[in-house]
């Protein structure tokens, strides 16, 4: 009996030491796992190919521009302000019916986030720059259709206006305009993304995309020269820099200094 009580205090103590490890260890390991699952829920990773601008060294836009479905009828989409307040996207899908009439208002009271100003040899540097322009969407002093453009990209020229520079977005506006009034049964979509480098609040690019449809909804291709290029999805697509040959920008808050 004794020999019998000696055999099973061993395997009792082991049987002890093995239940108290267990107590101790498994609630911890269930415990990571368990958490490791719900963050992964919570937080499922995103199905675009930008979240926003977290990374100082990567750009924030769409890889690719999202592409509208033809509806038959005037569309305008503007994304919203993101949490830095810095405009993100707008699109419009319009016939040559649709451009506005109303003369333009000469001034706007909205300064976009990092809007700063310079006159530099008698130019001003900048201007508070549609993302979709007024001679298609007939909006002017709206926040999220604006973000700060030195003027050679918007306008084309560091004085006055020159629609022949194809780094500029006036070039291709004003001849998507003349597309659509020269297509009047056809319908023009037409995306603008401004494109930030990390927290900076001036984008560093805009890019456009444009696509056409007919009266039936079949695409149709859309190119009016320039630097352009045309995805295997028939949308033509343009990225043009926001940049001034008279000046070197700071991209993070909008100040500037003379070349």
């Amino acid at each position: 009996m004794k020999e019998g009580m000696k055999k099973t205090k061993p395997i009792l103590l082991f049987l002890i030491l093995l239940l108290i490890s267990g107590t101790i260890v498994l609630p911890k390991v269930l415990s990571i796992d368990l958490g490791e699952k719900i963050t992964q829920v919570a937080n499922p990773p995103s199905i675009f190919s930008s979240v926003g601008p977290e990374s100082s060294t990567s750009f924030s836009k769409q890889s690719t521009p999202s592409k509208t479905s033809f509806s038959g009828e005037y569309q305008l989409k503007l994304s919203p302000l993101d949490a830095l307040g810095r405009a993100t996207g707008a699109q419009i899908q319009l016939q040559a019916k649709d451009l506005p009439t109303r003369k333009r208002e000469p001034r706007l009271s909205y300064n976009p986030v990092g809007w700063h100003n310079y006159k530099f040899n008698g130019h001003w540097l900048m201007n508070r720059g549609h993302l979709v322009g007024y001679q298609f969407s007939g909006l002017n002093d709206e926040p999220k259709n604006l973000v700060p453009e030195t003027a050679y990209l918007n306008a084309g020229s560091l004085s006055g206006m020159d629609d022949s520079n194809p780094k500029s977005m006036l070039y291709y506006e004003n001849r998507l305009a003349v597309w659509l009034k020269t297509h009047p049964n056809e319908w023009l979509s037409y995306q603008v993304v401004p494109i930030y480098q990390g927290n900076e609040l001036i984008p560093r690019q805009v890019s456009l995309s444009y696509q056409g449809y007919d009266a039936k909804g079949k695409a149709v291709k859309v190119a009016v020269g320039g630097n352009e290029t045309i995805d295997d999805r028939g949308i033509t697509q343009v990225t043009l820099d926001n940049l001034s040959p008279n000046a070197t920008i700071n991209y993070s808050d909008g100040t500037a200094v003379q070349n």
